[in-house]
This record gives C-alpha cells, structure tokens and sequence, in this order.
C-alpha cells in the first residue's frame, strides 16, 4: 500500500518515470490491498501523456483481462482521453 501511494504522489509532483517504475513492479506483484487492475489504471494514467501508445496498450490489456468490471467503463474513458478525435 506504501509503495502505491508513493506511485500516486510521484505522478502527481512530475515524476511520472519513478511513478510508472512503482506501478510496473506493484502490477507484477498485485495484493489484495492494491489490486492490479486499479495498479494498471494508474499506470495507464501516469503514461497518457508521455507514452499514449503505452498507456492505450495498457487500457486494452485492462478491459481484456477484467471485461466485466467497472475497471473496464474507465479504461474505456481512458481511451476515449487519448484517442484522436475524428
């Protein structure tokens, strides 16, 4: 749960490589503290900006791995946050 906060708190103050570092390791080793698909979400966010094709990979591997969960209606937005607008 501490190394997920400091993942948040890194993301929040411009350190978005140290964040996705945290949530990268947190994601491989989820908890029933800080489960992986809330772990993926916030990579996915962290990512959006500097690496949207990363963060829409991740979104997919989401809504692939959990489709029946309300995870799934945010990566939706998510992608809908980074897709180009026709």
């Amino acid at each position: 749960m501490a190394q997920y906060q400091m993942a948040i708190i890194d993301a929040r103050t411009g350190k978005p490589d140290d964040a996705a570092k945290l949530f990268r390791s947190l994601a491989d080793k989820p908890s029933v503290l800080v489960p992986r698909p809330l772990v993926l979400l916030e990579l996915a966010r962290t990512l959006r900006d500097s690496n949207p094709k990363e963060a829409a990979n991740i979104y997919q591997q989401i809504k692939k791995e959990f489709p029946d969960a309300n995870i799934a209606d945010q990566a939706d937005r998510g992608l809908d946050s980074i897709s180009p607008k026709s």
